[in-house]
């Protein structure tokens, strides 16, 4: 099962193309050489395609769930694979504190520009490995919970039937309505104390 985290994330990119785009028409009228003009064009429609390369790797890449375990993926690779058994809650939780994958304090975050919905509580550490173009910036970390951004967090809550998600009195009992229909207005903070 696929799990998505696409939405809100096509806006801040478009903006960047449109004014590449701009830039391009206006360099080409300003600069006085054909040559320059050419080398900073080939350099403007390069950044676009590696823009639109970054976006698509993100949506032909997503985060999955298996019979067997949750696979979590930043920028096409593998971040962290969770057996399904070791996963102890879900919880939807907005958290806006990071907008960017890191892992604090035992929490890996993997979210988009609107920071995360869904918090996971697992009842045994696992390893993360978050990417990076350079190798100073790649991290290792024991993680024993997530923070992710999900178009729709019910669909993990779905996918995992015998967990029911906190946060509501029919949740705790676990029926099909609570897993089905998270609450309409999340209550949660930026901290990170453990549930």
């Amino acid at each position: 099962m696929v799990l998505t985290s696409a939405r809100g994330t096509i806006a801040l990119p478009l903006a960047f193309a449109a004014a590449t785009v701009i830039e391009i028409a206006v360099v080409h009228v300003l600069l006085p050489h054909l040559w320059l003009r050419v080398i900073v064009a080939v350099i403007s429609v390069w950044s676009l395609i590696a823009l639109f390369g970054h976006l698509a790797v993100h949506r032909t890449r997503p985060h999955y769930l298996t019979d067997t375990s949750l696979v979590l993926r930043q920028s096409g690779a593998v971040v962290a694979i969770v057996d399904r058994a070791s996963i102890a809650s879900i919880r939807p939780r907005r958290r806006f504190n990071e907008t960017v994958p890191t892992v604090r304090a035992g929490r890996l975050h993997l979210p988009n520009a609107d920071g995360t919905r869904v918090d996971l509580v697992l009842k045994s550490p696992v390893t993360a490995r978050l990417p990076a173009l350079l190798p100073a910036r790649r991290m290792t970390e024991q993680i024993d919970r997530i923070s992710l951004y999900l178009d729709d967090p019910s669909v993990l809550a779905d996918g995992e039937p015998a967990l029911a998600v906190s946060g509501s009195g029919d949740a705790r009992r676990g029926t099909a309505r609570s897993v089905r229909r998270p609450p309409r207005r999340w209550r949660g903070t930026d901290s990170d104390d453990r549930p």
